[in-house]
């Protein structure tokens, strides 16, 4: 239930009347200091409990009525506030004089008084709006302590120096201040009356004692939930060992899980390969095994080609000892040059002298360029083209929110300018409060008329109208009361359009929030898919037109690539071979028969040759067998996890990726779990339903021997369980202690504290009551666990503007879960005060987050500006009222319309 008008009317420092249309979701107060803002509140306050506790400071002592009238109001004006509050209208007033009486009414819809009197009114009231759970006595005070929260109350709580006062100040605060009062007479009339009946109590109390110490053994849990657990798990419970068959079935699945979790480690160490499947790792290992003898093969070459070479040379070391070997040479040149002959049929287009190799060289730079970007394009190009896809769907997503928004928008302007109108109207029809105003002085004449003997003298213009001056004063007032009827007919159909049109208007806001909401949304991911298209595309192996050839020709085309640097690397080993057997039968074109020195000299020189080539060969074949290393390491680490694959991947799954397999064994250990933690509740359950039917038939045999104790009491016997009772169900809503509400980790007041207080470091405030009516607010830390006495007080290690806020967590956390009325507004005075720009940042925020209907005031226009800017997505559901003053009484209060610019404002 929200508010929806105040009417003021001579109160404090409003002079005159003033009318706050209070018919947003949030209604900010701006004034500087001593500009009426609490005064505000005071009117709230007052209109609904007759008191304002910041001036009393005692619910049962009546205001002084001078501190609330207007100090310049004339004798005989009126002081009146009216709140109207959905159907009815609550007014509170009195005529300025000496002892002027408070007169208090509820009006219905038409402004007829329905309830009149403080306790009719009281009654309606707790009849109307409070809840079951409340006590009806002093709802009107609890209705003011759960739902606005004053400066007084603030500072009250902040400079409180000892624990009892802290405790009397929060218990003023949370509203249960008269439940403790009321719970402690009551306690003082329950021990009288059990003075009456000791006796047979001192018997009922040793077996209640029993039955509570039997009780505690009793181990609470739902039975359904039992049968439900064990029916799930085909369990029956007249079965002779349920128990035996829980474990039996816990074995069993505990045995399926130590084998899902061996697969599982075994698909652990293969997070390289999650991606591929068991013949994709059966293809990589026949590669590797290609590659193994492709490098033996490469290998065997060249230690063929050495083991010639260290022939020749021994060769040529003989021959220089025996020149007259060089027939045997010449013999062997010729040898060389059919050999020579037989290799350059391979090489029929290639120039011996060119740089042949370094052309090789550069071809096998460029193939693995090439395979760099072919493996580049494997991994990179299903997703690249799903990133186009999304991307190309963006703009119609886009264009159906925007012509959505405009379609709402265009709705939106037509239902606010029918509803300006309506209003417009509505207020057209404002004399129906001038002729009910005339119509309550008229009936206050009639009245005092027929209680007293005026001898028909009219005692408002001293006209004598004999015996019918009460005759023609009714008349007035049943004319008057016609006119008032039908005007107010016609008022509540044009509200109930109005409010049909406002729930439209505020329908057709939220709609057009929501759909700007998946805009931005939808822009974001946009940007986003962008940038993923932009970083594959900025890689320097990106190739556009690799990127849009299908993912079987990409993988064709690396797998031709391989074949070429095979074949490179083979036209590279053979032309090795060629030009030793070449440099060989270059060595043997200077042997002749005419001269031993020129054999000796050319034989020299050969062998110079052949070790160089040595050289070159040993360094080839040691870069041969480090690939032979590499490629036999990984051939080796392939097999391994193909072996181990192999007892885990089922026929059917050989060409599903490994991932794949992973989630669905992971899915299956997830099953299980749930499954033991399923056996291990029910034998939980069943243990504990054993040990209950013991105890439930000692209880009953207790039970019996009390039955037969308490038939032997007397009335005094029923009082005092009906007092005892009414205090236990008290007790349980406010706890023994105050800190048994407060301390709770997920109470309302810690969630508020930890996102309003600005603290760093791992502190949190802790609630100490060292005894019942006595509570310490001190600062905990994590590593403090114990020692709750040797904590410091948060007065000492927190600032004011950190007291202010923990003192708001405390309101808001009660109004949050008030359980004492249907009324469903907030309203704080003033919550900034004392509080640097890191507080008002975070009460801001939650301001901004609470659902209820909001009212609260501020004295700084920063603070002002901060809350619309951080809601100016809702900013027609927000009204300001700024209070201008003059002499210390309010002379304008000014409505911002938010209709208009924002620069106006």
């Amino acid at each position: 239930m929200k508010i929806k008008n105040l009417y003021l009317q001579n109160f404090r420092c409003y002079k005159g009347e003033h009318h706050f249309k209070l018919d947003n979701q949030t209604t900010l107060l701006y004034g500087e200091n001593g500009y009426g803002k609490s005064s505000f509140f005071d009117a709230i306050e007052w209109c609904l409990t007759g008191n304002i506790m910041r001036f009393t400071k005692s619910e049962e002592k009546s205001i002084d009525k001078k501190i609330i009238l207007n100090r310049h109001a004339q004798y005989g004006d009126k002081c009146s506030v009216s709140l109207e509050i959905g159907s009815i209208i609550l007014q509170r007033s009195f005529t300025i004089k000496d002892n002027p009486r408070e007169i208090i009414s509820i009006k219905d819809s038409s402004t007829t008084v329905a309830v009149q009197g403080k306790k009719n009114v009281d009654r309606y009231i707790r009849d109307r709006f409070g809840k079951k759970t409340s006590n009806g006595k002093i709802l009107t005070s609890l209705i003011k302590q759960s739902h606005i929260l004053s400066q007084d109350q603030i500072t009250d709580f902040v400079l409180r120096d000892k624990p009892k006062d802290r405790f009397n100040s929060l218990a003023d605060i949370m509203g249960y201040r008269q439940l403790l009062n009321l719970l402690e007479n009551l306690k003082k009339v329950e021990d009288n009356l059990k003075n009456f009946s000791k006796r047979h109590q001192s018997n009922i109390a040793t077996y209640d004692d029993l039955m509570k110490s039997k009780s505690k053994d009793k181990k609470e849990f739902d039975i359904y939930e039992v049968h439900n657990l064990l029916h799930e798990l085909n369990i029956d419970l007249n079965n002779s060992n349920p128990r035996g068959e829980l474990n039996h079935q816990k074995e069993q699945i505990i045995n399926d899980r130590v084998t899902l979790e061996g697969k599982l480690n075994v698909l652990e160490n293969l997070n390289d390969f999650e991606q591929f499947s068991y013949s994709h790792i059966e293809n990589f290992m026949k590669d590797s095994q290609k590659h193994i003898a492709q490098a033996n093969e490469n290998g065997n070459r060249i230690a063929m080609l050495l083991s010639k070479n260290d022939k020749e040379i021994n060769i040529i070391s003989k021959r220089l000892g025996d020149i007259s070997n060089q027939k045997k040479l010449f013999e062997e040149k010729q040898l060389l040059k059919e050999k020579i002959n037989q290799l350059k049929s391979s090489f029929e287009n290639v120039d011996a002298s060119s740089n042949y190799i370094e052309e090789i060289e550069n071809q096998l730079k460029k193939e693995e360029i090439k395979q760099q970007k072919l493996l580049y394009a494997k991994s990179h190009q299903g997703n690249y083209k799903s990133y186009q896809k999304e991307k190309s769907m963006y703009p119609l997503k886009l264009n159906s929110i925007e012509l959505n928004i405009q379609k709402a928008s265009r709705r939106l302007k037509k239902s606010n300018i029918y509803l300006n109108k309506l209003k417009n109207l509505l207020e057209s029809e404002d004399q129906l409060t001038s002729i009910n105003s005339l119509n309550n002085a008229i009936q206050e004449i009639y009245s005092y008329v027929l209680k007293n003997n005026i001898s028909g003298v009219c005692p408002v213009c001293s006209t004598a109208k004999g015996e019918n001056l009460s005759v023609a004063i009714l008349e007035n007032i049943q004319n008057n009361l016609s006119l008032i009827s039908t005007s107010s007919k016609k008022i509540t159909k044009i509200n109930k359009i109005i409010k049909r049109l406002q729930n439209k208007i505020e329908s057709l806001s939220k709609e057009i929030q929501l759909l700007e909401a998946d805009k931005k949304n939808l822009e974001m991911n946009l940007l986003i898919i962008e940038k993923n298209i932009l970083k594959i595309k900025k890689d320097y192996l990106y190739s556009e037109q690799l990127f849009f050839v299908d993912a079987s020709k990409v993988e064709k085309k690396l797998k031709e690539s391989f074949e070429i640097v095979e074949t490179l690397n083979n036209n590279k080993i053979k032309f090795f071979e060629l030009s030793s057997l070449l440099n060989q039968l270059e060595g043997f074109s200077e042997v002749n028969f005419k001269s031993s020195d020129d054999v000796e000299t050319s034989l020299v020189k050969r062998k110079k040759q052949l070790d160089q080539r040595k050289n070159m060969l040993q360094i080839f074949k040691k870069q041969q067998e480090a690939n032979k290393l590499l490629n036999e390491r990984k051939y080796k680490e392939e097999h391994e996890k193909l072996l181990s694959l192999t007892k885990i991947i089922k026929p059917g799954e050989v060409s599903l990726p490994l991932s794949v397999i992973r989630k669905e064994i992971q899915k299956d250990f997830q099953n299980l779990n749930e499954k033991i933690n399923k056996i291990d509740l029910a034998l939980e359950y069943y243990l504990k339903l054993q040990e209950n039917l013991h105890i439930e038939n000692d209880l009953k045999e207790l039970q019996s021997k009390i039955e037969i104790e308490k038939s032997k009491l007397d009335d005094h016997e029923k009082k005092i369980g009906d007092i005892s009772s009414f205090r236990e169900k008290i007790y349980l809503q406010i706890g023994d202690k105050a800190s048994d509400l407060l301390n709770k980790p997920n109470s309302s007041i810690q969630k508020y504290f930890r996102y309003l207080n600005p603290l760093p470091g791992n502190n949190n405030i802790l609630f100490n009551s060292p005894n019942s009516e006595e509570l310490e607010i001190v600062l905990s830390y994590d590593e403090q666990e114990e020692g709750k006495e040797d904590l410091p007080s948060v007065q000492y290690s927190m600032s004011s503007g950190q007291l202010y806020v923990l003192a708001i967590s405390i309101f808001l956390a009660i109004n949050e879960a008030q359980d004492v009325s249907e009324f469903n507004f907030v309203g704080i005075d003033d919550p900034i005060q004392n509080m640097d720009d890191v507080n008002q940042f975070s009460i801001c925020d939650v301001l901004s987050s609470i659902e209820k209907q909001l009212i609260f005031s501020t004295h700084d226009f920063n603070f002002l500006k901060l809350y619309l800017k951080k809601n100016e997505h809702r900013k027609n559901s927000i009204k300001v009222f700024i209070l201008k003053n003059d002499d210390n009484s309010v002379t304008e209060v000014q409505e911002v319309n938010f209709n208009e610019s924002k620069e106006k404002f």
